[in-house]
């Protein structure tokens, strides 16, 4: 069926229509009052660190490494990546160990050096406020001698508090010497 100038032109006119209606939604989404007060501003005072069962690790010996939270606010959620150096460790594993809600992600890139985890609070339990909690345990094998440092990306580390707002605020990372 051929189209006729007539019914190109009612096409365009709808296609604008519709377009304008988008454009009406945007601006009235823009219209609408701030989120910003639904909680209360706090203050970004929660910390994660590593820590490690030993001060210095010989080449083929098992490592241990907990990966802790300080908190001062209950935590809705923690993310957190800690990269490492593949070619000093190897069977990287990993055991949640936290007393309080669920791992959602909880996975090792081997090869990038990656370690990524997420965890959120189940809305009806309660974290102890000021204390340390242990979230996570780090197994591996040290494979090559060398400085072994495992470190947060800072970018993707967060701890959401009050309606999701970040309340990390420093992480304490880890370097172990490998003889």
């Amino acid at each position: 069926m051929a189209t006729t100038g007539t019914q190109k032109a009612s096409d365009s006119t709808q296609v604008q229509k519709q377009k304008a209606k988008i454009l009406d939604v945007s601006s009235a989404q823009q219209d609408l009052p701030s989120t910003d007060n639904l909680a209360p501003k706090v203050e970004k005072i929660n910390s994660l660190s590593l820590a490690a069962n030993q001060d210095a690790y010989r080449v083929n010996d098992s490592i241990e490494i907990i990966v802790n939270m300080q908190t001062e606010i209950e935590p809705d959620g923690v993310q957190f990546v800690i990269l490492y150096d593949p070619q000093l460790l190897t069977n990287v594993g990993l055991e949640p160990i936290n007393n309080f809600g669920s791992f959602i992600i909880n996975e090792v890139d081997e090869q990038a050096g990656k370690i990524k985890a997420m965890l959120l609070r189940d809305p009806q339990e309660t974290v102890a406020v000021n204390t340390n909690q242990p979230l996570l345990k780090i197994t591996a094998q040290a494979v090559k001698a060398g400085k072994l440092s495992l470190t947060f990306d800072q970018e993707k580390t967060k701890i959401a508090a009050a309606a999701g707002q970040d309340v990390l605020k420093n992480v304490t990372n880890l370097t172990v010497d490998v003889n």
